[in-house]
């Protein structure tokens, strides 16, 4: 199972399950966002990256660890 954690700046973490994949994006051709996808493919989540501080996605049962993102 995947997980992503995600640090926002005033220091809060949010850990989202059942994570697919997750792609950096620009929306309306000015803002870069982080688009979550979850193994439910009905479900996205989408953040500001402005809002972030860090974030990675790990497989929980390997800990291998597949994307990250730092500001």
């Amino acid at each position: 199972m995947k997980k992503i954690f995600i640090e926002n700046l005033k220091g809060y973490m949010e850990v989202y399950n059942h994570v697919e994949r997750v792609v950096i994006t620009k929306i309306d051709g000015r803002k870069n966002y982080l688009v979550v996808f979850f193994t439910t493919k009905s479900r996205q989540e989408f953040i500001p990256l402005n809002e972030i501080r860090l974030c990675y996605l790990v497989n929980i049962d390997t800990m291998e660890e597949y994307f990250r993102y730092t500001k």
